[in-house]
């Protein structure tokens, strides 16, 4: 994905949990906060949960809503139920991958790294994968964000799904730390929450299928990353 030279926009919403039945229409979406965004916005990442039950159908909502947007998928568990992982992998692809935005070295470029933690740990062959691109790449680009779905730090002992193993938590803060990462991104809780920790920021979205939900929009630029969350109202008709 191509431009860094000047200041770009990202939009970032989380668990929309479409049926066959229900969704948010996407495309109405980024045109009602177009003009929310200082800069361009260019692509838009879904933190998990796109779907309500893993079922094809909700899939093909959710795609249908989506045609034509520059998205970026990430899994969650709601999405792996019913042996969803299948219709993910064949109508949305890979659930981890990493994605430069802008010339590697380029000032003002962006690493965006998407992890999956549909099943609330990352699991020792992933581990080792996010280890290598960030000793290897993070280095190559003046920006680094990790989007994701379950949370490192949940908002409540009742959340289902959640990161139990504290070993792994502390490792990956970490291993974030150390390689100078600046957002940690993910949904799941349905309850919105920021954390600061050492150099990076922990920042958990609602449920945007909820009317008082929220969204994120992420500038991009040489000189630094910016957030500004907006009530989802702000877009006006989803």
């Amino acid at each position: 994905m191509s431009p860094a030279t000047q200041d770009f926009s990202l939009v970032f919403t989380a668990d929309p949990h479409f049926t066959r039945e229900s969704g948010i229409n996407f495309d109405s979406f980024i045109n009602g906060i177009s003009d929310l965004a200082p800069s361009d916005i260019i692509g838009m990442a879904v933190l998990g949960d796109l779907v309500q039950n893993g079922e094809e159908a909700g899939y093909l909502s959710y795609q249908e809503s989506i045609n034509g947007l520059s998205v970026f998928n990430v899994i969650g568990n709601h999405d792996v139920y019913n042996a969803g992982w299948n219709f993910f992998r064949e109508y949305l692809g890979p659930s981890s991958y990493s994605l430069p935005i802008g010339t590697a070295g380029e000032i003002g470029s962006l690493l965006l790294i998407n992890i999956d933690s549909a099943n609330a740990s990352l699991g020792n062959s992933q581990t080792e994968w996010l280890i290598n691109i960030l000793e290897t790449e993070r280095k190559q680009y003046t920006h680094c964000i990790i989007i994701t779905h379950s949370n490192l730090f949940p908002s409540s002992l009742g959340t289902v799904v959640q990161f139990s193993d504290k070993n792994e938590v502390y490792s990956l803060v970490d291993l974030f730390n150390k390689h100078d990462v600046d957002y940690v991104l993910g949904g799941h809780s349905h309850q919105l929450s920021e954390y600061e920790l050492f150099s990076t920021k922990y920042i958990t979205l609602d449920s945007i299928k909820e009317p008082d939900s929220h969204f994120m929009i992420m500038t991009v630029s040489p000189e630094g990353l910016m957030h500004e969350i907006y009530p989802v109202t702000a877009a006006g008709t989803r």
